[in-house]
């Protein structure tokens, strides 16, 4: 679901990719967005706009020049290592789990291995130095603004849930720096895992797998499956398997396309993961929700127009389906 499709792979577009109708991405952020007392819509939206503040590390060309500089060159060698490193030296069964929509062979491909040539500790150092070039690059003129909604999450983030949530709590045990523009981006880091940990406990609770995930999420067709497994590792006899049980379970059609159970499925365990997440949202108030909203906003132009963002992210901005 929304959590496990996140893209991850390609270089950095060019600056202002024609492509991103940013205009109609603000107008329906705001055509949508919620009561600042209703916390539950509240982490729903955020997930949103907060996500394109945070996305930029997955395409970053300030990273994966660091990253190359010491011998990481592939792109899943690279996501890999960024978004596992708070964790320490994971091999591949633990990424593989909490990552949850990636192959475990794929994985293992890259992992141990790559902590032979970057341990973790410095993947961490290279991506706040990388985030604090690409991020100033992007947003770094408005410092106000910046500083202010660094200050204004840091609270948000802390009270996000970590216990029974590896990858948040791995991201909040990242101490940070006094800078607010990397203090705003490792709030959203664990905002992001936190929710998207909770998110997975749900998937396990009904039984949906990692390939499920896609597939209830967006349906069974060549071309996406053909990215899928690009992306994610699977093979061909694995996505099978998977879209059998689906069908078996009355989630897919024999045309591959969601039925309308899947799609209840899909929009209870979304507004699930909302409740889950909605505590720290509540415990800010709706002056400060409002507040953080309005600044977000204000900050998403620049990076919307940069190429930065991975297209799954940009599709994550549309209303759920």
């Amino acid at each position: 679901m929304s959590e496990t499709v996140s893209g991850t792979q390609g270089s950095q577009g060019p600056s202002g990719t024609p492509d991103v109708d940013v205009a109609g991405i603000l107008a329906g952020l705001a055509e949508r967005r919620p009561d600042p007392a209703d916390a539950p819509a509240v982490s729903g939206w955020m997930l949103g706009a907060l996500g394109v503040l945070h996305a930029p590390v997955y395409r970053s060309r300030e990273l994966r020049g660091r990253l190359a500089d010491r011998g990481v060159t592939e792109a899943m060698a690279a996501y890999l290592a960024q978004r596992s490193a708070p964790l320490g030296p994971a091999g591949p069964q633990l990424v593989a789990a909490t990552f949850y929509g990636f192959s475990p062979t794929a994985i293992a491909t890259h992992l141990p291995a790559v902590w032979d040539l970057v341990p973790p500790d410095e993947v961490v150092a290279l991506t706040l130095d990388a985030m604090r070039e690409l991020l100033g690059r992007l947003i770094g003129d408005r410092v106000a603004t910046v500083a202010e909604l660094a200050a204004l999450l840091a609270p948000v983030a802390d009270a996000h849930a970590i216990v029974g949530r590896p990858l948040a709590a791995a991201w909040a045990s990242v101490p940070r720096t006094g800078e607010p523009l990397l203090d705003l981006w490792l709030a959203t880091s664990v905002i992001r895992e936190s929710r998207g940990d909770g998110h997975i406990a749900l998937l396990v609770a009904e039984d949906i797998g990692p390939i499920e995930s896609h597939l209830v999420t967006a349906g069974d067709d060549p071309e996406r499956r053909a990215a899928f497994q690009a992306l994610r590792g699977w093979t061909a006899a694995e996505v099978d398997a998977a879209a059998a049980r689906l069908r078996e379970r009355g989630l897919l059609g024999e045309d591959g396309r969601r039925t309308d159970a899947a799609r209840e499925l899909r929009g209870r365990i979304e507004r699930r993961t909302d409740e889950l997440s909605a505590a720290p949202w509540a415990q800010a108030g709706p002056e400060a929700v409002t507040r953080i909203a309005d600044l977000a906003l204000e900050l998403l132009p620049p990076v919307l127009t940069s190429g930065a963002l991975p297209p799954p992210v940009l599709e994550g901005l549309r209303p759920r389906r």
